[in-house]
This record gives structure tokens, sequence and C-alpha cells, in this order.
């Protein structure tokens, strides 16, 4: 048998969780081919599989669910270890929220690998919709949530999470005229999302059942009064889960996202760039069209490369070569950095183009006042 290397493992076990290739994939930060050639390597050195891959769902093999324990002890040893070595002992407490959809599915191994890694922090864990839970982040009862965008700015984006129509088999509520449906909240993207698709079917319905809970949820589909909108993680095993076939329209996917009070940023977290909101854009001042712009009239004030065109041509050429290495190698570098060595070349790159400014700015004064042409740069 072959090494088992931790990124098969890591892939591996992020499958498990996740119950496909493409919700695994933003858990690894890899893409769903990736992460299937990760799988391929670790059953060849394996030398069985260990996921049987079925049409809708991955089911673990006998030699997978032997490998699954290790492969999380494996894991959290290797966590550990790098937080001996390189991460300070965390203590205090964290305030999250998450809503009942994700918590169990996707909260669970996070908290269970932090856990074991920081064992002095405390944990205090609010259970609310999203709907709820953004407007507390806001106001700094939250440390940390766990949310359903309701739009594309909000938060840091995770991954992206199925809803689907559920209903409970043995009494068919979808049949029934009008359509009985339960909702959440009003607010919810899973009611607006839920009444918007019956409105363009010219699908006759009717609310019969409101609930800002997923048991309320759950319990009015299992009665047998209602037909509800969940996300696909949050399905129970007893319900079916409903499509064209039984007549309801398809249902696009909820963007979920991390949001973080302003209150929890620490000022040595230069990465989020939340505490210095007007330091992020001069992280990179020469890829930037302004910044290119600036530094280009710059030069060409100071007549420092006028009547050289070929100049130009090698600058801007060096130029994209190091664009393309940076782009290329941001993920490594994110990683050598750290969130403190990010906040470093942040606030570094920001003087370099508040030095571009000012030498634009002096220099137009300059030639309004037709004075010799200044420098801040010695």
């Amino acid at each position: 048998m072959r090494d088992l290397q931790l990124d098969w493992l890591r892939a591996f076990v992020a499958v498990v969780d996740a119950g496909s290739l493409a919700a695994a994939a933003p858990r690894v930060h890899r893409s769903p081919s990736a992460v299937s050639m990760q799988l391929l390597k670790l059953e060849e050195a394996a030398g069985r599989p260990v996921l049987l891959r079925g049409p809708r769902h991955l089911e673990l093999t006998p030699t997978g669910a032997e490998l699954l324990a290790d492969a999380r002890r494996l894991l959290e040893l290797h966590g550990d270890a790098l937080a001996a070595l390189h991460g300070p002992q965390l203590s205090g407490r964290v305030r999250l929220g998450v809503p009942d959809d994700y918590a169990a599915s996707y909260l669970t191994p996070v908290l269970r690998s932090f856990a074991g890694r920081h064992a002095g922090v405390e944990i205090v864990l609010d259970c609310e919709q999203s709907t709820a839970l953004i407007p507390r982040v806001q106001r700094g009862e939250l440390d940390l949530a766990l949310v359903s965008r309701d739009r594309p700015t909000r938060g840091t984006l995770l991954f992206e999470e199925p809803l689907v129509w559920v209903g409970a088999a043995q009494h068919e509520a979808w049949r029934r005229e009008p359509l009985p449906v339960a909702v959440y909240e009003p607010g919810s993207l899973a009611r607006r999302q839920a009444l918007a698709v019956l409105g363009a079917q010219r699908r006759a319905w009717r609310v019969v059942y409101n609930s800002s809970s997923l048991a309320g949820q759950i319990a009015a589909v299992e009665s047998g009064i209602a037909v509800a909108v969940l996300t696909r993680c949050s399905v129970p095993p007893g319900l079916v889960v409903l499509g064209e076939k039984q007549g309801l329209p398809p249902l696009s996917t909820m963007e979920v996202a991390v949001l973080r009070s302003k209150a929890s940023d620490s000022p040595e977290d230069g990465a989020q760039g939340a505490a210095d909101p007007f330091i992020v854009p001069l992280a990179m001042p020469l890829i930037a069209g302004p910044g290119t712009i600036i530094t280009a009239m710059t030069m060409v004030a100071r007549n420092s490369i006028a009547g050289r065109p070929w100049l130009v041509l090698i600058a801007i050429a060096v130029l994209a070569v190091v664009v393309w290495l940076v782009l290329t190698m941001s993920g490594w570098l994110q990683q050598r950095l750290g969130a403190r060595g990010q906040g470093i070349v942040v606030r570094f790159m920001g003087l370099v183009l508040v030095a571009i400014g000012a030498q634009l700015v002096l220099t137009g004064i300059a030639d309004f006042f037709a004075l010799p042409s200044p420098s801040v740069y010695h």
C-alpha cells in the first residue's frame, strides 16, 4: 500500500460530510474534478474502493467506513500539531449564530475539529433563521454567523445549498388544489422562492402553515397538511424530495456565507481589512486600473520615459509577468504570509499608492505655478 496523503484524506472526509463532490469542493477549496481525482488516488493507494458513487448519493464501502474514523483522527492530530507549533493557545468566548438547516449538517464536523484544537475557547451557539441572525451580527450581539445571503455582497461566500420541495409520501399533499404550502417567516429566502416559482407557474396555492423553525416545517410536512421548501441538507429520511414529476416547479440554490461583526475584527487581522476599509483597494496599486493610470501619468510627467517607447513595452511585459506570478501563487502566498503578513503587505502597498498619488499632486502644483518638478521619492 502506498502512503496516504493528508490531502486525499481531507477530501475523503469532506465528501462524506458534505454528501457529494460538488458540496465538498468548497470545504477543501478545490474544484469538484480535483476532489474526484484525490478520491481516485486514495482508492488506488488503498487498493479498493472507499465510496460507491450512485446517481444521487455516495455510500461508504466497508473499507471506507473503516478508513473514515482513522482519517478523522489523523486530520485532528495534524491540526493539533500545527496549532502547537505555529499557533498560540486561544481562550475566550465566541458567539456563533447558525440556522437550524445548517447546524447538523455543516457545524458538527467544524465544532468537533475546533474543540479538539482550542479547548480554552467557550462557544455560545444560537440557532435562528438568517433573517434574525443578520441584524444580530450587525448589532454586535454575535461574533460570527452562517447565513443565507439576501444580497451578493453579504458576508464571505462559502458554498451554495440547493432548495428542494419536500412532502410526505403517504399523504401526497402535492396532489391537492390549491397546493397547501408551509412557509417560513416573512423575509425568508425559502419563502420568497417558493411563492415566486408557484406564481410563475400559475399554480394555485394557499399558505396553511407558518413557522420560523425547521422543526416546525418538518412537523407540518410529516403530518400531511402541506408541502414545504427546505434546504437539501436539512431533509430528514422520512420525507421525499419532490420535483417536476409531481408538478412542482424547479427551485434555485441559496448562497451560504459567513458574516462577521465589526467588533470581532482584530487590529492584527489585516487580511480582512474591515478595521481599515480604505486600505483594501490599495493592496495591489499597479494591478488596479486607477493605480496603473496614475503611475503612467506620473512617469510621463517626470519625463522619465519620454521618447523611449521600448522602455514602456518592457515595463508592461515585466509587470504582466509579475502579476501573473502573484495571482498564480496567491494561495501559497496566503498560507505563507498568514493574516499578520497579509496585513503588512496590504499597508505597505497602500503606502506605495499614496506616494504615487502625492507625487502626482505635487507635480500638478509645480506645473501650475511653473516651479521645478518636486519628488516624494528622494
